[in-house]
């Protein structure tokens, strides 16, 4: 089974979450959907994890999340992290492996000039989502036909 990791701050929950809901059922035969939250409530190690079994990484982007990666920051709630910008910096800057697998959604605000945004990454994978509802729409269907093209690689057909 390919995993899909959906990255996003508290800030972005509610609608992050929908998004995961919507994007499981319609990827269910073919890949699950993790975040941060549940590795950590696994005792799971986020940077081996992203390492091992990112297959897909769909980060939620805002001002608050790239200034979060920018100065390599993290995030938690009372029981577990909820969001690592130190380890996503890190681990995506340069690093051609994981831009190719990196798709940018803005679910509750525009992309501005500043965010951060890794060299390299093709704007057809940065998705403005803002005032959209997470329901059947063409794109959120561009949505998952990028999700599917990164799991898939080159043998994918729709």
């Amino acid at each position: 089974m390919k995993y899909v990791m959906l990255l996003y701050t508290e800030s972005e929950k509610d609608k992050a979450r929908k998004l995961r809901d919507y994007l499981q059922c319609r990827l269910c035969n073919m890949a699950d959907m993790r975040t941060i939250t549940q590795i950590s409530a696994e005792e799971d190690d986020f940077r081996s994890e992203l390492r091992c079994q990112g297959d897909c990484i769909v980060l939620v982007g805002s001002r608050h999340t790239s200034t979060l990666i920018k100065e390599k920051k993290q995030e938690g709630d009372e029981d577990f992290l909820t969001f690592d910008g130190k380890v996503i910096h890190e681990e995506f800057t340069g690093n051609r492996e994981f831009i190719d697998k990196l798709i940018i959604v803005y679910l509750t605000t525009e992309r501005a000039n500043d965010d951060w945004i890794p060299d390299g990454l093709d704007e057809k994978r940065i998705f403005n989502m803002q005032g959209e509802k997470i329901v059947e729409s063409p794109l959120l269907y561009q949505l998952e036909y990028s999700i599917r093209k990164i799991l898939l690689g080159d043998s994918f057909m729709m």
